[in-house]
């Protein structure tokens, strides 16, 4: 099955995807965009998108396209520092 989509980058260096069909794009970002945004490394984006943090949408090129809305969720509402014991 082949899956059609669009990346396409607005002047302010967005990026939206649409996918198939579907003629409402989505706000999408890459894992280095991602890291800064949420002023964190990329290992850290990947351990976001292992434990769900991040939703990743597709992977292009080998690159994790990445939901911008559960990234600016992210950085609104970081996750709480644990106190080592």
């Amino acid at each position: 099955m082949t899956e059609i989509f669009k990346l396409s980058m607005h002047d302010d260096q967005s990026l939206w995807l649409t996918q198939g069909d579907t003629p409402k794009p989505t706000r999408v970002c890459t894992v280095t965009q991602a890291a800064q945004l949420l002023h964190r490394s990329q290992r850290q984006i990947y351990r976001y998108i292992q434990t769900q943090k991040l939703i990743p949408i597709q992977k292009i090129l080998n690159e994790w396209i990445l939901d911008y809305q559960s990234a600016e969720r992210l950085r609104d509402h970081p996750p709480l520092v644990q106190k080592i014991p």
